[in-house]
């Protein structure tokens, strides 16, 4: 079963499992007489309307090192309840991301802090940015009660002589995405464009990091799959996910600016918009310098920002052959990552379930 078919497959048990612990989180902790329950169906609707990518990943992984067949495994509820974990996870780090880039649109609704201030709006009488501001801070809130939330399912789901390796982790990785964020964030305020091997460095370790590495990583821990040496087979599984990441997020940045938000469900051309320094933006510059084009393209740029018009953007990109560089360099990442797949203890014909995901991410509009 390729990947895409096992997204299908799997989204029903996950749903599930997230609409469970969803309930446990509003009925148990936030409770019925808080004011703050009256925010649950608007972080069901968020949660449940995601494409749960990196929940499924970690099942595929999970399941490919126990060596079964997809359809015919039987996945408890606890594995299924660590996929929810990285759900709640990837909603906490989403909500925060859309409140830092001012995003109003995510999965092709609204964001979850616009989402809160629309219910909030009837409750008070100051009009503007009071709205705006207080629904941002709850939405604050409730981005952080998912994080904690995430290591409640971990403690619940995951066996004892797990728990510390899990958990320690799932820490590491969010202390380097916030790390890597904070770089995103502060670029955003600085004219001078960063080197692209800094935001290869700075995807490394966010997207990579989280979106790919962390579920492979799971994946084989909770397998138990005994390996001649796990500490190789760990360090192979963070290097796939680095350039699988890397990968990811340049396919991710040429989407933003080349697809509309009815395709991909996010605000095009936001990246420009908000001076974001991505590996598509950099070389775009790079290209641009080299042919003495570089007045021209910070005249087009101020131009799409003032304008929301993206079109001229993407016909000078076109001009200077922007899609050929960006596939080669994506060629370049998949053949890396592909060279830390063949390292791992996975055998050929699930070697090539993962390399059909590589082919996958490439082509993807959303």
């Amino acid at each position: 079963m390729n990947f895409v078919h096992f997204l299908q497959f799997i989204r029903p048990k996950l749903v599930q499992r997230i609409r469970h612990n969803h309930k446990i989180l509003f009925e148990q902790k936030i409770g019925r007489r808080n004011e703050n329950y009256r925010f649950r169906q608007e972080l069901y609707d968020y949660l449940v309307r995601g494409k749960f990518f990196r929940a499924s990943l970690f099942l595929y992984t999970y399941v490919m090192y126990r060596n079964k067949d997809f359809e015919k495994i039987e996945l408890s509820q606890d594995v299924l309840d660590v996929a929810c974990g990285l759900e709640f996870l990837q909603s906490f780090l989403l909500i925060h991301d859309d409140i830092m880039d001012d995003d109003d649109l995510r999965r092709g609704k609204p964001s979850f802090h616009v989402a809160v201030t629309s219910i909030i709006d009837s409750k008070l009488e100051t009009e503007g940015q009071f709205y705006k501001k207080t629904g941002e801070s709850l939405a604050i809130c409730m981005g952080d009660i998912l994080y904690s939330y995430c290591f409640e399912i971990l403690v619940r789901a995951v066996p004892q002589t797990l728990l510390p390796g899990v958990i320690e982790c799932f820490s590491s990785v969010i202390t380097q995405v916030g790390i890597a964020q904070m770089s995103d964030v502060r670029w955003g305020e600085e004219e001078e464009m960063p080197s692209q091997q800094k935001i290869e460095d700075m995807y490394a370790k966010k997207t990579g990091m989280y979106t790919f590495s962390l579920p492979l990583l799971l994946g084989f821990l909770l397998s138990k799959r005994k390996v001649k040496d796990s500490q190789h087979e760990e360090a192979q599984l963070r290097e796939l996910g680095k350039y699988s990441g890397i990968l990811f997020q340049i396919q991710d940045d040429m989407i933003e600016l080349y697809y509309q938000s009815d395709v991909t469900g996010k605000n095009s051309g936001s990246d420009v918009l908000q001076n974001k320094k991505t590996y598509v933006m950099a070389l775009l510059h790079v290209l641009a310098k080299k042919k003495g084009f570089e007045s021209e393209l910070h005249r087009i740029i101020e131009k799409a920002r003032k304008t929301i018009n993206f079109q001229v953007l993407r016909d000078f990109a076109q001009e200077l052959k922007l899609w050929e560089r960006i596939r080669k360099k994506q060629k370049t990442l998949l053949v890396k990552a592909m060279g830390c797949l063949r390292k791992t203890s996975l055998l050929e014909k699930q070697r090539a379930l993962y390399e059909n995901l590589l082919d996958f991410m490439m082509t993807r509009k959303q």
